[in-house]
């Protein structure tokens, strides 16, 4: 501020002044600056937020003010701070959003702008519970339940995938039949389910593939053998149900008429006497790896080349008056009247029998009918060899 004397002005003869004044000099008020590159994008989800700088040269106080603001958002207006956690319903774009600064008197603004709001990916799902267990030859299989909220396509994958089974990328299904090669446990099998950003896995499970376990059967033989010749015996040949591992062959009853032994490869080799010509037996016993066993029993019949000793009877009887015969049957054992065996008779009148052993055979003739009806025991004969 300036002051001066009274201004005058004189034609020489008179002087005239004006009123003494004052000058003022004030300072120009300068507006405020704002910047800032406010983010243009966020994610369903995730925090938005945005703080201009502004600068005010003479010192005056701001008020941050906004236009076109997203109802998801807040607004500070002592900083100019723009902040909010847009919903999955809050997806979209926010346009021509302006943030202003004023000192008072002047207003600055930053050029409007936009915001848009992206869904964020949501990770896919899956779930389900594999079976642990299956038996040799048969169906294993698993399909899970999986899922994506952005309905994205989905792919599968698995790893340390059985090399007895297959898989499906397009469903996830696990399947497959295992043999009796596959028996065994498979451990860390995972499979997992990705949308191209995200992936989700079922928890790591294991398979473990039974054996099935066979009931071992035992077929009874019959066995040509020439006595005084070794004769070798398959008895496991019609034999079954022996396929889970290895098997124990044992003698529950001896032959009579010869020797018996048992061989390295699960046969026998039987040895008829010197001499002797007809019928002999055992019986074996097989047992399975899980203990399980089956009997049967070989029948031998011995055929004699040379000096043989023969245990044959002929056994005669007369025919029967009565109408309708159609065979006899010739039974015969070695207790009185407890006949263990028969046999058709070749005529109808006699029949030449051969008995496996030595000592006292006991004999009896019966008729049969056209009806196939057995009766009559004629008068019992005995005979010792």
């Amino acid at each position: 501020m300036w002051s001066s004397e009274e201004p005058a002005v004189s034609d020489g003869v008179h002087n005239v002044s004006l009123p003494a004044f004052t000058i003022s000099v004030n300072l120009v008020n300068s507006a405020p600056v704002i910047s800032g590159q406010p983010p243009s994008q966020v994610l369903t989800g995730n925090s938005y937020q945005f703080t201009p700088s502004a600068v005010d040269q003479d010192g005056d106080a701001l008020t941050f003010s906004i236009t076109s603001k997203p109802a998801w958002a807040t607004f500070d207006s002592s900083t100019g701070r723009l902040s909010g956690t847009p919903s999955v319903a809050d997806a979209g774009n926010y346009g021509n959003v302006r943030i202003s600064v004023s000192d008072g008197a002047y207003t600055a603004s930053l050029p409007a702008f936009a915001i848009t709001v992206t869904l964020a990916n949501s990770a896919p799902t899956i779930s389900g519970a594999p079976l642990n267990e299956v038996t040799e030859d048969t169906l294993y299989q698993f399909t899970p339940v999986a899922s994506d909220a952005d309905n994205n396509p989905l792919v599968f994958s698995i790893i340390n995938m059985p090399s007895w089974a297959v898989f499906n990328s397009a469903n996830g299904r696990l399947s497959g039949i295992p043999s009796g090669n596959d028996i065994g446990e498979y451990n860390d099998i995972r499979i997992s389910v990705s949308d191209g950003v995200s992936s989700a896995a079922l928890a790591a499970f294991s398979i473990n593939v039974l054996r099935i376990n066979h009931q071992p059967v035992a077929n009874d033989d019959l066995v040509s053998a020439t006595a005084g010749q070794v004769a070798p015996i398959a008895v496991l040949n019609n034999d079954s149900g022996l396929e889970d591992g290895p098997i124990t062959l044992s003698v529950l009853q001896n032959t009579t008429k010869g020797s018996l032994s048992i061989n390295g490869d699960n046969t026998f080799s039987y040895l008829p006497d010197a001499g002797y010509s007809g019928l002999d037996s055992f019986t074996y016993q097989v047992v399975d790896v899980d203990g399980e066993s089956a009997t049967a029993t070989v029948t031998l019949s011995v055929t004699c080349e040379g000096d043989c000793t023969t245990h044959m009877a002929r056994i005669s009887w007369s025919q029967s008056s009565g109408v309708g015969v159609q065979e006899y049957r010739v039974h015969y054992g070695t207790q009185s009247g407890v006949y263990t065996q028969w046999v058709v008779a070749d005529t109808m009148t006699s029949h030449d029998v051969t008995v496996p052993g030595g000592g006292a055979w006991y004999f009896s003739v019966t008729a049969v009918d056209s009806l196939g009806v057995e009766f009559g025991f004629a008068e019992e004969v005995s005979l010792t060899f």
